[in-house]
């Protein structure tokens, strides 16, 4: 596996776990009331001087004496690790970057290339399909990784991991419906191995459910890795794998028949 990390994915995770692991300074009672809200909202992430942690600056002063206030400049740096926190792609987008893919055939060239278009356009479904090993998650945290440093808030979920969770829930009530609404709405949404192992009927029911409802609303991103062939996505269901076909036209990959996990030194994995 190739050395290195995202430099910027890596400063702000940094920061986040200095602060953390920080004495708290003095406060007082009106700072500690102006902070309330980045506390509430998951954004007591960052120790900043400038604002005193209220995530709002004075710009100006009018003649009338009326105070004009702003965002502080720090607002973006604690959105950037509370989204890399939420995520669930931590680690990934961390080790999995486009600058160390290994391109070293054609076709892998052509796999990065789709990604960092794919990453940049407003296309809104992306999928890539090939064995253990080659690659797929690798991509797909780049583009993840590439999103979340422009503020798109990304979950990440394995398929059988999110679908045991969905139907353990599904006779909850409130909490199922808040994570089916979670799923339809995030602005991007990773499943990683899309129906690896058997699948049931009730599967396909929650797997409609979400990828329906992101076919039908305009302006999220979707991405797909799977060991399935888009025949198999098909037989699994013909509305979804329809859906998730038309989704992403353009940008439905089949990476090489290779594992790099077996590869001495280096993994696209």
């Amino acid at each position: 596996m190739l050395e290195g990390t995202n430099p910027y994915l890596e400063r702000v995770l940094r920061i986040a776990e200095m602060r953390r692991n920080s004495t708290p300074g003095n406060t007082t009672p009106e700072s500690n009331k102006q902070g309330s809200t980045l506390v509430a909202s998951g954004l007591d992430n960052v120790d900043c001087p400038i604002c005193g942690n209220t995530g709002t600056v004075l710009l100006r002063v009018d003649e009338e004496g009326h105070e004009w206030y702003g965002e502080c400049k720090c607002l973006k740096q604690r959105h950037s690790i509370k989204n890399i926190e939420d995520s669930g792609l931590r680690d990934l987008v961390l080790k999995c970057r486009f600058d160390n893919f290994i391109t070293d055939n054609e076709k892998y060239k052509a796999i990065k290339q789709k990604a960092l278009e794919f990453a940049k356009t407003d296309a809104e479904g992306f999928i890539i399909m090939g064995r253990p090993g080659s690659g797929k998650t690798h991509i797909c945290s780049a583009i993840c990784g590439d999103l979340m440093k422009r503020n798109y808030r990304v979950r990440y979920f394995i398929w059988n991991k999110l679908v045991a969770k969905l139907k353990s829930l599904v006779n909850s009530g409130e909490e199922y419906a808040e994570e089916v609404n979670m799923l339809q709405n995030t602005p991007v949404l990773y499943i990683d191995d899309f129906l690896k192992g058997d699948y049931s009927p009730a599967d396909v029911k929650q797997a409609f459910m979400v990828l329906n409802d992101r076919y039908n609303s305009k302006g999220k991103k979707t991405i797909i890795s799977t060991e399935r062939t888009m025949t198999d996505l098909l037989n699994f269901d013909e509305a979804v794998g329809s859906r998730l076909v038309e989704m992403s036209r353009g940008y439905i990959i089949l990476a090489p028949d290779e594992n790099w996990r077996i590869k001495p030194n280096v993994t696209n994995t």
